[in-house]
């Protein structure tokens, strides 16, 4: 819903409760890529053109001159916080976060930030991984030798960030949709989002309302739940899964976002519902679970993100035990709006994706948010998924719009790990 602000025909700022692109305004900062996007933030004012009587678009007076100052350490705020982001843009359908593991438990703590992930400390990385292409990177997920796992969405490919800064394509052809199974590149994928890992080396990968697997080892793809194209949550089929993760046990878990249901994926590829966090967005007034990530003592972790416009998309964490009850840990009055991704770190800290903004929430709750920078081919760097190393003292997580893989440090600096900016492609670096 938007609330202009300024006559009818003028050009002036409005407050987004929960707009979505078209119905004759143009929300200028609303990601240019699929038609899933939309915006929401709690009373935030951007400018907008509106369009006059005959249809024509008003131009909006020139802006200001703004200075953006990125802190070279995070802003922490004690609750209630104000949130400073300007306009969140997250995406409704499969635009995951990979972030539902704590996988990389070997990781030694204290290594220090800036490293490769798991390179030993001092030794350089040996590939220039900024020669590497993606084409709109989405789920992200890291094991415990530290190579981090890519889904190449408009590629329709599985990446892998090796140590040493090695970029390959492990699963799927570049420009090549399906969803035919098989070894690396003959396997198929249609719309490649949310990654986990688990412990005997398999990557789950959310392939639009699909489950497949990719034995790590030998490449082989499978396709371990099929949902039916009239599924309606009332089986055990997904009907809008978002996120996942797995635990020490070879279960998957997903979360549902649609119908507010965390469905559980046995290793033998059964499906039932493992709990119920919310009722939904099929309920305009409800909330779903988005993010998903679990703790050494296979305790889940969820944001439920509100959908409802009087929300402002203010979102709560809940946790979900292991015999299914579920109790919430962070609370909306923290102040976390629009959580979509989540991870969780040794010592119990939540890393969780706002996309224009990482919020840190501490374990005595408050919150550190690091507010990303303006990207060099001009918006600001976005985050689509993320994952943790164990220690929490660095944040990995994809841009999908700028085309990169990035690494948010402890002290609140972010380089790019992959890729360049703005330059969409397929080409691996090689090992």
């Amino acid at each position: 819903m938007l609330m202009p602000s300024s006559a009818s025909g003028a050009s002036g700022s409005c407050t987004i409760m929960n707009a979505k692109a078209g119905e004759g305004w143009n929300v200028a900062a609303l990601y240019p890529g699929d038609e899933n996007w939309r915006a929401s933030a709690a009373s935030t004012e951007i400018n907008v053109a509106r369009q006059n009587s005959n249809g024509a678009a008003v131009p909006p007076p020139p802006p200001p001159p703004v200075t953006v100052i990125y802190p070279p350490a995070p802003t922490v705020i004690t609750p209630p916080p104000t949130s400073n982001v300007i306009v969140t843009v997250i995406q409704n359908v499969n635009v995951g976060g990979g972030t539902g593991n704590t996988s990389g438990r070997g990781q030694p703590a204290g290594q220090p930030t800036g490293q490769p992930m798991g390179q030993p400390a001092g030794q350089p990385s040996t590939v220039d991984a900024s020669i590497a292409r993606f084409n709109a990177p989405t789920g992200i997920a890291r094991d415990k030798d530290g190579n981090i796992y890519i889904s190449d969405r408009n590629n329709f490919t599985i990446r892998k960030i090796a140590p040493n800064g090695a970029v390959t394509t492990i699963a799927g052809t570049a420009g090549q949709k399906g969803d035919t199974d098989g070894i690396g590149a003959a396997a198929r994928f249609n719309a490649p989002g949310a990654l986990t890992i688990d412990n005997a080396g398999n990557l789950f990968i959310i392939d639009n309302r699909n489950l497949r697997k990719v034995v790590l080892a030998s490449g082989m793809v499978s396709t371990v739940v099929a949902t039916p194209a009239n599924s309606n949550g009332l089986t055990n089929t997904f009907v809008l899964p978002d996120n996942l993760a797995a635990d020490a046990n070879g279960n998957v878990f997903v979360t549902d976002y649609l119908i507010g249901v965390v469905w559980k994926v046995d290793p033998t590829g059964q499906v039932t519902r493992f709990a119920t966090i919310s009722s939904g967005i099929l309920n305009v007034t409800g909330s779903g679970p988005s993010g998903i990530a679990i703790d050494a003592l296979n305790n889940l972790y969820i944001t439920d993100l509100a959908y409802s416009p009087n929300a402002g998309g203010a979102s709560s964490i809940r946790k979900i035990a292991p015999d299914g009850s579920v109790t919430t840990v962070v609370e909306a009055s923290v102040g976390l709006v629009n959580a979509h991704g989540l991870a969780v770190d040794v010592n119990g800290n939540f890393f969780v994706n706002e996309n224009a903004l990482i919020v840190r929430v501490n374990t005595d709750r408050t919150i550190a948010t690091y507010k990303l920078p303006p990207s060099p081919v001009g918006g600001t760097v976005t985050a689509a998924g993320l994952t943790v190393e164990p220690a929490g003292q660095d944040v990995y997580f994809t841009d999908a719009a700028k085309n990169t893989v990035n690494v948010l440090q402890r002290n609140g600096t972010i380089r790019v790990l992959a890729g360049a900016a703005g330059q969409a492609g397929s080409v691996d670096t090689g090992k």
